[in-house]
């Protein structure tokens, strides 16, 4: 005896299997959307170093160029980083000016940046090789040249990742102070 099937079940069965093929799609979508989230997760997670803009560089006759440079750890999770300051006058804050400068660097120094604000604040003074002239001195106050101060930190995190920033500041006119024109001399990747 041959029994046919109800003509409900027909439709179960094409029901069931788009069914499956939803579910199959449902999970290839939350495995994309949880990759990504776990890949924003680790890029707000990691350490974000860079300066706070400093006030003023310290610029006196006969002496060297100093100026102090704070670093912050905007991240969320603490940076070892080994850091580079080179610091000196020049006419242009160029990016050929700043290599030529970067050509015999100081000795980097290590250090551990906490994240966030802190409340003694991590700092070095950036000294320049050479004294100040009388003649320098006088060109950059009239505008004729001015102070440059260009780092590199490279730093990493508590996993062994490693990061890099890179800054550049110069003396306007007013004695206050900017970042470099050429954009590629600031960054941090």
């Amino acid at each position: 005896m041959i029994v046919e099937a109800h003509p409900h079940e027909k439709y179960f069965k094409w029901g069931k299997a788009v069914l499956e093929i939803l579910a199959f799609l449902a999970l290839v979508a939350y495995v994309y959307e949880t990759r990504r989230t776990n890949d924003l997760t680790e890029i707000s997670q990691r350490p974000w170093v860079w300066v706070r803009m400093p006030d003023k560089f310290n610029l006196k006759v006969d002496e060297q160029i100093t100026l102090d440079i704070q670093f912050v750890n905007y991240g969320k999770i603490p940076a070892i980083s080994k850091t580079n300051v080179f610091l000196y006058h020049s006419q242009f804050p160029d990016t050929q000016t700043v290599r030529n400068g970067q050509q015999s660097p100081p000795p980097p120094f290590s250090v551990i940046v906490a994240p966030g604000e802190v409340t003694k604040p991590l700092f070095t003074t950036a000294i320049s090789r050479d004294k100040l002239s009388k003649k320098d001195y006088d060109t950059i106050l009239a505008g004729g040249a001015t102070v440059i101060a260009a780092g590199r930190i490279v730093y990493t995190d508590l996993q062994g990742n490693q990061y890099e920033s890179a800054f550049c500041v110069h003396r306007l006119e007013t004695g206050a102070v900017a970042n470099c024109p050429a954009s590629e001399l600031n960054y941090m990747k």
